[in-house]
């Protein structure tokens, strides 16, 4: 039996918001499989560099896993994403 993971991934707010608009991410961990649950937090970095976290968050759910796109980056995968 498959275990589910839950990945935790930092992005800026226009991703987030495509993100959670579209229900899509592009990514190349080839690990993420349907049914594992991806946290998506949205971070800013001050003028020192420095990341924060802004307490926007989502938690979605992978509903299926395609890395066949044309035109896709090698070793990269379209994972689509449900609401929970």
């Amino acid at each position: 039996m498959d275990k589910t993971n839950v990945y935790e991934v930092d992005v800026a707010e226009k991703t987030f918001n495509d993100i959670t608009s579209y229900n899509f991410y592009i990514t190349d961990n080839k690990e993420i499989k349907k049914g594992d649950y991806i946290l998506f937090r949205v971070v800013v970095k001050d003028e020192k560099g420095e990341t924060s976290y802004t307490g926007t968050n989502a938690m979605l759910i992978v509903n299926n896993v395609n890395d066949t796109f044309a035109g896709l980056a090698e070793n990269h995968s379209v994972v689509f994403l449900n609401k929970i």
